[in-house]
């Protein structure tokens, strides 16, 4: 399945610079990582806090070092109308599933190092 999006809904709805783009395209595809189809007033603060739980969990997001939560937040709110076709979940349904991803792969991580000892 393809990635689709839209911006049609924010304002302005193309972005002002080369750092506006940039920051669109990684909301576009942190969507999938975050597992947010869309970007509403409402939903700011989870895609916030699931965009730091992953870079502290999974490191699926990439968020420079020293970028605050609020320089984030501001990046999603000028973002907010932006809409993908990405399926949301619940925040339940994302933690159970990061947290299989997790342990997956830590599962593998562990059993090789055994297995190579």
């Amino acid at each position: 399945m393809s990635l689709d999006w839209t911006t049609n809904r924010c304002d302005p709805p193309l972005p002002t610079d080369d750092e506006d783009r940039h920051a669109r395209d990684m909301l576009v595809w942190s969507a999938l990582a975050v597992d947010l189809g869309e970007i509403t007033k409402k939903n700011v603060d989870e895609w916030v806090w699931r965009m730091f739980y992953q870079r502290k969990t999974t490191e699926a997001i990439y968020i420079p070092e020293k970028t605050t939560p609020a320089e984030v937040r501001r990046m999603v709110e000028r973002w907010v109308g932006l809409g993908t076709n990405v399926l949301t979940l619940s925040r339940k349904q994302w933690l159970k599933k990061v947290t299989e991803i997790m342990a997956n792969r830590n599962t593998r991580e562990v059993a090789d190092a055994v297995h190579h000892a």
